[in-house]
């Protein structure tokens, strides 16, 4: 699995983008293979690296990297977050910002001294249940007091809140009027929110596909399989601000909200036809090759603030060695 994320562009039809502001709660959510684990590398790139770094030489010099320069938390609850992989897309990311200036950074500083560095802003979780990821986000005010008491928790990134979503059904289904794990985790993923105010980004699974309009249900029958938006199927009082209607969350200032929502969606390579021979077979796999690997992944995004506006961002996961990462992030205060 040697694959990185090679671009991510913004639509230049999109007209309405929405600031991310401290404390604002981004979903991620797209069928398997959709590279939502790969755009959280994105987003924890952007909190790890520096906001510039400077050059050797007179008169001084800075090459503006962008980052914030904080921490970043990751709750690894699927297993799939990879450290080698990570590092990997920082070295990359680092030689193509950097471009001819390598050979100018100061004595003792190369690629790998600030990857290195930026490596030690990440802060790696691996929550097993939702008690788990309750009890994790309960301790980490006291981990950063402790751990990290000169470094701000920029973002927190839980790649997948679904992870445990069946067996916390099973809980509900048990205790239908007991509290369930998953409203524990919620409720401490809130508590750390509104005490220290970092970004937070989660993945979310894509289980059920929301119905086109009739009209082009007319046109397309195959068209409810290849839906662009999914009704969410984590129940309350997880937050469903895009939900037909919005769903009504009672004490909902006791559970965070979803700000921003990205769905990531890929467009589907048709299957080889049928009666061909072997050699046919062969060649016509070799030309459809190149339109494998550009294949682009399409995200969706959408703001609470502004439900009906949406713009796009594509991007595309390729055996490519040299990503080149284009993700505009800012924080508003």
């Amino acid at each position: 699995m040697n694959t990185h994320i090679k671009e991510i562009r913004r639509d230049d039809e999109a007209t309405y983008i929405s600031p991310m502001r401290r404390g604002d709660v981004i979903e991620i959510q797209g069928p398997a293979a959709t590279g939502k684990t790969h755009l959280l590398y994105s987003f924890a790139m952007k909190c790890v690296l520096p906001r510039v770094i400077p050059l050797a030489g007179a008169p001084a010099q800075d090459v503006f990297i962008g980052g914030w320069e904080k921490s970043a938390v990751v709750m690894n609850c699927d297993g799939r977050w990879s450290i080698v992989r990570f590092h990997a897309l920082l070295l990359s990311h680092l030689a193509e910002l950097l471009g001819p200036h390598v050979d100018s950074l100061p004595p003792g500083s190369n690629l790998a001294t600030i990857a290195h560095e930026c490596l030690t802003r990440i802060h790696l979780f691996h929550p097993t249940s939702y008690i788990s990821l309750a009890c994790t986000l309960i301790a980490l005010p006291s981990y950063h007091a402790t751990d990290i008491p000169n470094s701000e928790v920029g973002i927190v990134l839980i790649d997948s809140m679904s992870s445990f979503y069946w067996s916390n059904r099973a809980e509900g289904e048990r205790n239908p009027r007991s509290p369930t794990p998953f409203q524990y985790a919620l409720q401490s993923l809130q508590s750390f929110r509104i005490s220290h105010g970092p970004v937070i980004v989660v993945t979310n699974w894509a289980l059920n596909p929301l119905p086109p309009p009739d009209g082009e249900q007319k046109h397309d029958p195959n068209a409810y399989l290849t839906s662009t938006f999914f009704r969410q199927h984590l129940g309350r009082p997880y937050s469903a601000p895009f939900d037909d209607p919005p769903r009504d969350n009672p004490n909902a200032r006791l559970y965070p909200p979803v700000n921003h929502h990205i769905t990531l969606t890929y467009n589907c390579i048709p299957p080889l036809p049928n009666g061909l021979s072997l050699s046919e077979t062969i060649a016509e796999n070799e030309s459809r090759q190149a339109v494998i690997d550009s294949v682009e992944i399409t995200g969706y995004v959408r703001s609470a603030e502004a439900p009906d506006r949406v713009c796009k961002i594509k991007f595309a996961i390729l055996n490519d060695m040299k990503p080149n990462l284009k993700i505009a992030l800012e924080i508003h205060e």
